[in-house]
């Protein structure tokens, strides 16, 4: 099984609560029989068998992109997404490899 870590932050508004659910519930899904560390605010380290594109495209589909970002990657390797919207752009400098979905 592959690890990754994301990182996000959801826009606190009415659907705010229900967001959150869809997203905990987006990376429950990818897991499977994996193990899923979600202790720290907005962080969560998993393990899955569905690959980086994959498990950003259920991530997306959790959140409002145009309001809400995350970061995903696959530990030990330069495999990063974006999925939403970034206010600041020195993202794609502290990740080279970085591809928005």
């Amino acid at each position: 099984m592959r690890k990754y870590w994301v990182t996000f932050r959801l826009k606190d508004n009415a659907s705010y609560q229900v967001r959150y659910q869809q997203f905990i519930q987006s990376i429950s899904d990818v897991v499977g029989s994996g193990s899923f560390w979600e202790e720290p605010t907005s962080f969560i380290a998993f393990e899955s068998e569905y690959s980086t594109d994959q498990i950003a495209s259920h991530i997306k589909k959790a959140i409002e992109p145009s309001t809400d970002v995350a970061l995903l990657c696959q530990i030990g390797f330069d495999d990063y997404r974006l999925i939403g919207t970034a206010e600041d752009n020195t993202v794609y400098d502290l990740f080279r490899t970085l591809k928005k979905v």
